[in-house]
């Protein structure tokens, strides 16, 4: 009769030279996708994976998977850098600066929402948060978005399920944009 017709999505693994260096320039905490497909990659065994499974024995990354968004087929795996990476040895970043105490973290976090919300703009996700403001990973941005929030500095109104947050800046009463108004 011949062989079975396989249907759905199939699994997607990254290139091992690519993902090996861009794991070697990823600070700690951050990730990178090294596979896509369906919910369980199976058994299948390769090149990426064993790279991957070689850095979890080590203790050097973690794994996690979640659906890619508007995909509800399709799952991303994530690789996470446990360990600390080139961006951050003895407390001082690749950049020379020695880390900063919280509280201008979170000074600078707040000037940066409520210059979105000035503008009418969506808020930032704690990725681009990081970026803007050179901190070390996604990680702190969203921690000092939760530390405003709990000491009343922002008003978290609508979560980030779908899309971008909304945030309401305690001092001036301004939103950062929704989606449909932001469009």
């Amino acid at each position: 009769m011949g062989e079975p017709v396989v249907s759905g999505t199939l699994p997607q693994f990254a290139d091992p030279a690519q993902l090996a260096a861009a794991f070697e320039r990823l600070a700690p905490g951050a990730s990178l996708v090294w596979a896509t497909g369906p919910s369980s990659l199976g058994t299948a065994r390769n090149a990426t994976r064993a790279l991957v499974d070689t850095w979890i024995a080590e203790k050097r990354a973690t794994c996690a998977h979640g659906r890619e968004p508007g995909q509800s087929d399709r799952w991303l795996f994530r690789v996470y850098r446990t360990e600390p990476g080139p961006f951050r040895r003895n407390g001082i970043s690749a950049t020379g600066k020695a880390g900063r105490d919280k509280r201008e973290d979170q000074n600078r976090v707040l000037g940066l929402l409520a210059d979105c919300a000035r503008r009418g703009t969506e808020c930032p996700t704690n990725e681009a948060i990081a970026e803007a403001l050179d901190l070390p990973t996604p990680w702190r941005a969203r921690y000092l978005v939760q530390r405003l929030e709990a000491e009343g500095e922002i008003r978290l109104i609508e979560p980030a399920r779908f899309g971008p947050r909304v945030i309401e800046i305690a001092s001036s009463g301004l939103r950062t944009a929704s989606v449909e108004t932001a469009r």
